[in-house]
This record gives C-alpha cells, structure tokens and sequence, in this order.
C-alpha cells in the first residue's frame, strides 16, 4: 500500500545568469512571448522553470541560448521546513 501527499516547502535558491539573458528580452520579444520588464521579473520567471527542471533551452524565449546562462549555483536550507503537508485525496 502507498500513500500520497502535497507537502508544499518554502525554499530559496540562488540562480546565476548570463546578462545574454536579460538582453534577449525587448519590446518584439515581448509580443511573441512574455510581457515581463524588470531583470527581477525575468529570473523569476525563469527561476520557476528551472526549478521545475526545465533547463534554458528548453523554455520558450530563450530557446537559442546555452542551457550553462541560467545556472541553479546554490539549493538553499536544506533544513527548510514543510509549512503545509495533505493528503492527496484531501
């Protein structure tokens, strides 16, 4: 027999990027793919795929760049807590 559950974390990660990244991103990119300004917007966008483990080249907007411009360099706590646990069928 299994069990399944959302445990949802908090975690923080330190991703580094290549400024090629950012410099990708401009009023004609942005029509085709996202509306997103600030570097902060960008590497949060960006951050959440590849912590989903999607790597750089195969996210759309930056699929012509190395996947090494986008690089998780640091995983955070590894002590971080569970701030919500359910069962799946909850």
């Amino acid at each position: 027999m299994s069990r399944k559950f959302e445990v949802s974390l908090e975690a923080t990660y330190t991703i580094e990027f290549e400024d090629a990244v950012f410099d990708t991103v401009d009023d004609e990119w942005r029509k085709v793919f996202y509306n997103l300004h600030t570097p902060e917007e960008i590497a949060a966008h960006l951050g959440a795929q590849l912590i989903r483990g999607f790597p750089l080249a195969h996210i759309d907007g930056w699929a012509d760049l190395p996947n090494h411009y986008a690089s998780i360099i640091d995983f955070g706590d590894a002590d971080c807590e569970a701030w919500e646990v359910k069962p799946e069928d909850a």
